[in-house]
Formats: structure tokens, sequence, C-alpha cells
């Protein structure tokens, strides 16, 4: 009777931590997968300048910026399809939110790619990149979960 005593009140008391450290491992892994997402996104931001000016008499490079869109749109619609733990849920939407921002000026500049009436000289101060530094500004926040 004693050890059937003992036994219960141990798993009572060990259930709860292993469910504290799950959820902690939780959110170092989303800490992890976020702060990689918004890497990707930064450089994306480095990247795209330079391949639009090359893109404007380069029919290759052309290809390369708008393959280089639909990687981002890909890597922003996985990450918001992405489980957060409960923890980090309100930044995540805050990140999704963003992130549709950021769906819709790579949407947009895929089609004006395709409609050729893409103004590439005012590339550099479109919402895009606007919409990729509200997206990084999350990172501290992001990297505080890891924590």
């Amino acid at each position: 009777m004693k050890w059937k005593l003992v036994i219960l009140l141990m798993a009572v008391l060990v259930l709860p931590a292993c469910s504290l450290l799950e959820s902690a491992t939780s959110t170092v892994n989303y800490a992890n997968e976020a702060t990689t997402y918004i890497s990707d996104a930064t450089a994306f931001a480095e990247r795209v300048p330079q391949m639009a000016e090359q893109a404007v008499n380069n029919s290759e490079a052309l290809t390369s910026l708008v393959n280089e869109l639909e990687s981002m749109k890909d890597k922003a619609l996985a990450f918001n399809a992405t489980d957060a733990p409960a923890l980090a849920q309100d930044l995540h939407d805050q990140l999704v939110s963003r992130n549709e921002t950021l769906l819709a000026e790579i949407n947009k500049y895929l089609d004006q790619i395709q409609g050729a009436t893409v103004d590439w000289g005012n590339l550099q101060q479109a919402p895009l990149f606007q919409a990729v530094s509200d997206i990084t500004q999350l990172l501290e926040r992001i990297k505080n979960l890891g924590q």
C-alpha cells in the first residue's frame, strides 16, 4: 500500500515537470525557427535590389529574381503554418500579420513582372522592403523567447 502511494505521489510530481520541460523545449524550437526565418527574410531584402537592377536588361537575372520572390513567398507561407507554443502565440500572430503584407507585396511584384509594368527605379523604396523591415523588428523579442 505504501509503495502504491509513493508511486502515485511521484507521478503527480513528475508529470507536471515533464510538461514544463516540453513547453520550454517547444518555445526554444519555435524561437530558433523564427530566427532562421527572419534571417532568411533579411538576406532576401539585401539580395533583391541588386537582382532587380540586373533584371532590367537581363532575362536570366529576371528569372533569378522571380525565383527569389517565389522562394521567399514559399518560406513565408511555410512559416505562417508553423504551430507556435502558447508563450509565443502573440508574437507569432504579429509575424503572420506582417507576412501577409509581405506576401501581398511579393504577389504584386510577380504580377507586375509578368505584365512588364515594374517600376524598377523605385523598387528600393517599395513597400516590399518595409514589410521585411517590419518583420525584422520582431527579432529581438524572438531571441528573448529562447532564453
